[in-house]
């Protein structure tokens, strides 16, 4: 059951993704969101749900593959839309692809804009931002590992 809900977890920046759209469109993109921010925050809640999911799974590189799973497959489907077709595709599909890494499309161009590169197009930023959230995962295990060997060493000076 754990290893069905990290999966489903992977679809929160969709939801964000959808909201923030959302909310732009309303407001006839007037809106001035605080993009940054957002970012931050998603990373911070990606890292507490590797946290807690590596305590139900206990095992760091499964939580890491099972929760950015569908950050993966977006990030395949737009490469396949702009590589192989050089569009998005203008249904539910493309729209999800595009809309999936919102929440971190400001922080990541941001350090896209510190790599050397010609132009800065859609794909660096994106893999950025599925960089980013695999970071995310990896140190949200980690901090669980890291407390729970803590753990276990204040046990076993405990009972000497």
């Amino acid at each position: 059951m754990s290893n069905i809900m990290c999966v489903l977890f992977g679809f929160f920046p969709l939801l964000i993704g959808f909201i923030m759209n959302y909310a732009l469109k309303v407001s006839n993109y007037m809106l001035v969101l605080p993009y940054t921010l957002i970012g931050i925050v998603m990373l911070g809640i990606w890292c507490t749900a590797a946290y807690i999911f590596n305590k139900k799974i206990r095992n760091p590189y499964k939580v890491m593959l099972l929760l950015n799973l569908i950050a993966f497959l977006d990030f395949l489907l737009i490469c396949v839309q702009l590589f192989v077709y050089d569009q998005f595709w203008f249904n539910i599909v493309g729209i999800w692809s595009q809309v999936f890494y919102l929440p971190l499309t400001r922080l990541s161009s941001l350090i896209v804009r510190l790599l050397p590169l010609p132009y800065i197009t859609t794909v660096p930023i994106k893999l950025v931002s599925f960089m980013l959230l695999l970071i995310a995962s990896f140190i949200g295990c980690k901090c669980y590992e890291k407390r729970k060997n803590k753990e276990s060493e204040v046990g076993v000076l405990g009972e000497s």
